[in-house]
């Protein structure tokens, strides 16, 4: 009976505690899916090798916990929503063409003193309607300014194609070069750059939204399993308080007193004449 009290002892050292064992089951639970079943066979390690060596081996990771279970799409963090950002308003060499928006092809239809593909005209209006002419200030003239300011509708038409679940951070980039290049060519669109920082926070927004939503669910099953556990905990707690008492029984005189006679006859006959 003492040889498993030891054992039941140096397991909780091995694992520093209730508040070591409840991540270190969680992380294996995780990441028992991956490692294949197979026979043992003699020239296995023992066990005793595989225990931790410390309680710093459940450690959690940068965000707080073990991010083993959690999708890429819902992790949030400052350092992310920082580095979009700079990318963002870096000056950078502009990608956009026509293959990168839908429907620029076709008919066209002018709409002040640029002509644009059909699909953009109610776009291109809705435009002219709340900012006016945006282009008025630019340094190039109209001929030239086209195509960047069809590019630049095609841009506000797919944001309100778009929903924010739909938004990723390439179309992002994608609005960021239509708009750069109406604002390097000297039109008024300081209006669509905010709209597309506000759009970039968003997108943060919903992704820290998830996180929140996959960190709460993580929490609740945390604490169910730490509820588990403890009750595990306390029940041989009492079993160990239990056989300690009766222990405790085999201290007493009377018990010696057997325990004595013993002696007197173990390996022999129990006659009166030995």
């Amino acid at each position: 009976m003492k040889e498993e009290l030891a054992v039941f002892e140096k397991v909780k050292t091995m694992f520093g505690g209730i508040e070591y064992i409840l991540p270190g089951l969680d992380r294996l639970k995780k990441t028992e899916f991956q490692f294949p079943v197979s026979k043992p066979n003699k020239t296995e390690r023992p066990f005793n090798d595989f225990l931790p060596p410390s309680p710093d081996f459940f450690q959690l990771g940068d965000y707080g916990i073990s991010q083993m279970f959690l999708a890429v799409e819902t992790l949030y963090s400052d350092v992310l929503v920082t580095e979009f950002i700079a990318k963002l308003e870096k000056n950078s060499r502009s990608k956009v063409s026509f293959s990168s928006f839908k429907d620029l092809d076709g008919e066209r239809q002018r709409v002040g003193d640029y002509s644009f593909p059909m699909s953009l005209v109610s776009t291109a209006n809705a435009i002219m309607d709340a900012h006016g002419d945006v282009t008025k200030n630019s340094h190039f003239s109209p001929p030239v300014v086209e195509n960047i300011y069809v590019f630049f509708c095609a841009a506000i038409k797919e944001m309100g194609d778009l929903s924010l679940k739909q938004v990723t951070e390439d179309t992002m980039l994608k609005w960021r070069d239509a708009i750069m290049d109406a604002k390097r060519s000297g039109c008024d669109v300081e209006f669509a750059w905010k709209h597309l920082e506000t759009i970039a926070y968003a997108y943060f927004g919903l992704k820290a939204r998830n996180y929140r939503i996959s960190l709460e669910q993580k929490m609740a099953n945390l604490m169910a399993e730490e509820k588990s556990l403890r009750q595990q905990l306390e029940k041989k707690e009492e079993e160990v308080k239990a056989v300690k008492g009766k222990e405790e029984e085999l201290t007493s005189l009377q018990c010696k007193m057997c325990q004595d006679c013993v002696d007197r006859f173990l390996d022999k006959n129990v006659g009166l004449f030995g």
